[in-house]
């Protein structure tokens, strides 16, 4: 299992130049080789199969990727975020000032962003800050380009983050590559310029912040920091290498050799035989091809085997199987399959929202600023998987009398507003009324008759 790199500080002590550059190089050496690598699965330009190379050029070489890696990341992220986190306030407290910095952000495409680098990566970093025209602005950023800095303690609390990117030069190909370096503190940011070896920094300008901590959401996926496919790329690899081969034997069966029993051929008749088609024998002559017996049901039991291996060690359904879209199964009995889907999202879920509190928070830091009152936010998520509508109404009716209808019509899933259906239902209803039911009279002196 990989464990990200972690550099450790001790409080107190200078984060000079000469440092800041040490760590960047470890940086790149411990840890970017690493992302890069998750990354590659994930996209499928980087996985095992293509590099490999045959020694034979004249043999087929097929690179076939069949992706988990890519669905097991949109499983747990169309789960988790397919239907968009809810900010609400607690105890009905006014949070509209923390919703419109939410709104202004893309906060429905930026938390699904952030889980999906988290799930890559198995580690996602958001920046928040101010920008020039006073907007409260969180944006991911690469985990490949930040380097975090831990106090060397039991506390391991985050004392700096090392933010570099490369300056691109676009009039001069040849000039040497300069990158911009940005060190977050609890309170000021360090802008430096370096060379693309991070011996040599040049202070451009040291900028105050106003989030009295350093500014980075840092979201772990797990306690090892690895991208949710890590156990599975092994079968991953073996499955294009089989799928692969599997191709390369039927590419290759067009070019198989040509066995002439009894019978001479020069290479010129070989020729003509190949470009008429034909080929003329005696009685005691034949001709037939060698090619090797290839068992297509022995290859296909290989490939069900490794691809439920895979779903199995990743705990990652296939939405795509028949019991899942065959409809013969009831919602219980698909509950019970995602028992193992459910656990390790629910453990994903609670890194998330612990994040997702900590950005909450560096916002509030910074209304305090102009006198507005902290906003206490509840984070809530509601996981996107297909319902039986049936099960629930069955649900529904089995416990009216027993709870409330406004309770009982939210656990229906089209209806989004529980409220206003209620109001619709009194509405609906009131020409239903007994007209001849009785009501009080009340007479011109205000007694009742």
């Amino acid at each position: 299992m990989r464990t990200i790199y972690k550099i450790l500080f001790d409080k107190g002590e200078e984060l000079t130049p000469q440092i800041i550059g040490k760590v960047i190089r470890k940086h790149q050496e411990k840890v970017v080789p690493a992302l890069e690598r998750a990354n590659g699965y994930f996209e499928g330009r980087g996985q095992a199969i293509m590099n490999r190379t045959n020694p034979d050029p004249s043999r087929p070489n097929n690179r076939i990727v069949k992706n988990y890696c890519k669905t097991i990341v949109e499983n747990f992220q169309g789960y988790l975020t397919g239907n968009p986190v809810s900010y609400s306030g607690i105890d009905e407290a006014d949070v509209s000032a923390i919703q419109d910095i939410l709104n202004d952000n893309d906060v429905i495409n930026t938390d699904s962003e952030f889980l999906q680098e988290a799930l890559i990566n198995g580690i996602a970093f958001e920046l928040c800050y101010v920008n020039e025209d006073n907007e409260k602005r969180f944006k991911n950023i690469d985990a490949r380009s930040v380097v975090p800095v831990y106090s060397n303690d039991l506390d391991e609390e985050l004392l700096y983050a090392i933010y570099y990117t490369p300056v691109q030069n676009w009039q001069d190909d040849t000039a040497p590559e300069v990158w911009d370096v940005d060190v977050y503190t609890e309170s000021e940011i360090y802008h430096y310029e370096s060379t693309n070896t991070f011996n040599d920094f040049t202070l451009l300008e040291v900028e105050p912040h106003y989030f009295n901590e350093v500014p980075f959401v840092i979201f772990d996926l797990n306690k090892s920091n690895t991208p949710i496919f890590e156990p599975i790329v092994s079968l991953q690899d073996a499955y294009n290498a089989l799928l692969s081969d599997e191709v390369n034997d039927f590419a290759a069966f067009v070019d198989a050799y040509m066995v002439l029993k009894n019978l001479d051929a020069t290479s010129e008749d070989l020729a003509e035989m190949k470009a008429n088609r034909t080929i003329i024998i005696d009685g005691e002559s034949d001709v037939s091809y060698l090619t090797k017996n290839i068992s297509d049901t022995q290859i296909q039991n290989l490939l069900d085997n490794i691809n439920t291996s895979i779903h199995t060690v990743s705990n990652s359904p296939d939405f795509s199987s028949e019991e899942f879209n065959s409809g013969v199964s009831s919602g219980i009995a698909l509950q019970f399959k995602l028992v193992g889907f459910n656990n390790i999202a629910s453990n994903i879920e609670a890194r998330f929202r612990k994040a997702l509190q900590k950005r909450i928070s560096l916002i509030n830091t910074i209304l305090e600023l102009v006198d507005t009152d902290v906003c206490p936010v509840e984070i809530s998520f509601k996981h996107n998987l297909p319902t039986s509508i049936l099960d629930t109404v069955n649900m529904v009716n089995s416990l009216r009398g027993l709870v409330s209808d406004e309770t009982l019509l939210a656990q229906i899933p089209f209806i989004k507003d529980v409220a206003a259906e209620v109001e619709r239902i009194e509405r609906q209803n009131e020409p239903y009324l007994d007209p001849y039911s009785p009501t009080e009279q009340v007479s011109e002196n205000g007694e009742e008759e």
